[in-house]
């Protein structure tokens, strides 16, 4: 039986009826609230008559991947420390997994430069295949887990993490694969090289 260490992070308040982490407040959504808060964004950005879709596709991917990063940066913080930085991000990596982001396995890890996860289940791409009627993306799609989980890889190895998907079940694969290397600065290296104008 796997230990629930959500709730050695979490405080459940049955008064207030919230859960914490820290001072950050906790919500417990669907598995598509996150694709579809994105895809709503992009559909408000390319409204402008300025904005290509291409654009607003791009746009509301770096500022959905920022926000996760900011997350996962600030979660890897209140973490434990657990003997060594593999540790720390298995448990991160747990705890994504206890919040229902699916199952991860660490493929490869020649930190920090070079650490590469497989993703199962990942409920972006799952929700991404369902809402287009199975038709495969030709990009990937897990913005949120690649920032949160970079995010607190830069936590945990004290530098700017990148991350890659190499792989996505949107895109017709078998499973998601995520390379997190270090980088200038934070980001997508997809994204940041992108000249949306």
């Amino acid at each position: 039986m796997t230990e629930w260490i959500i709730e050695e992070l979490a405080d459940f308040d049955e008064d207030k009826g919230s859960i914490h982490i820290g001072d950050e407040r906790l919500l417990v959504v669907p598995a598509s609230f996150l694709p579809s808060i994105k895809e709503n964004y992009i559909d408000f950005i390319k409204q402008f008559d300025e904005i290509t879709d291409k654009a607003a596709e791009v746009i509301a991917k770096r500022k959905f991947f920022m926000k996760a990063y900011e997350a996962g940066r600030e979660t890897a913080e209140k973490i434990p420390e657990q003997g060594s930085k593999k540790e720390t991000l298995l448990k991160a990596l747990e705890i994504l997994e206890q919040i229902g982001y699916g199952s991860f396995e660490v493929l490869r890890y020649e930190p920090p430069e070079n650490i590469v996860v497989r993703v199962n289940h990942s409920p972006e791409a799952e929700w991404s295949l369902e809402k287009h009627g199975f038709i495969e993306s030709e990009k990937p799609v897990c913005d949120f887990l690649r920032g949160f989980a970079s995010g607190a890889a830069h936590t945990i190895f004290g530098a700017p993490i990148q991350a890659e998907e190499l792989m996505c079940i949107a895109k017709g694969e078998e499973f998601c694969k995520v390379r997190f290397f270090v980088g200038d600065k934070p980001g997508d290296s997809w994204l940041m090289d992108q000249d949306i104008f």
